[in-house]
């Protein structure tokens, strides 16, 4: 690690380990990714025109997604975090 991402990471390690975990892995690659990975679904099951929505398919994968995804954000973060300490 080079002396610049150093003090990036001293003042990310500051804030915390449960707030980089809520913010880079939930929030910044768990929540992100499911709504990216649920736009695409639509878009290549052709289910986002307005006359081809299956609005209750697109509930259920975004909110499998929003389970699924926020939870490997976590994990993600955890080693992240411990491969930098």
């Amino acid at each position: 690690m080079n002396p610049k991402e150093r003090v990036r990471w001293e003042k990310i390690r500051a804030k915390g380990k449960s707030k980089y975990i809520l913010i880079h892995g939930v929030v910044g690659w768990g929540f992100s990714t499911a709504i990216i990975y649920t736009l695409i679904g639509l878009i290549m099951d052709k289910r986002i025109g307005i006359d081809n929505i299956s609005l209750q398919k697109s509930l259920v994968d975004l909110t499998i997604a929003l389970v699924v995804f926020p939870d490997v954000g976590v994990l993600q973060s955890i080693f992240t975090w411990n491969k930098k300490e």
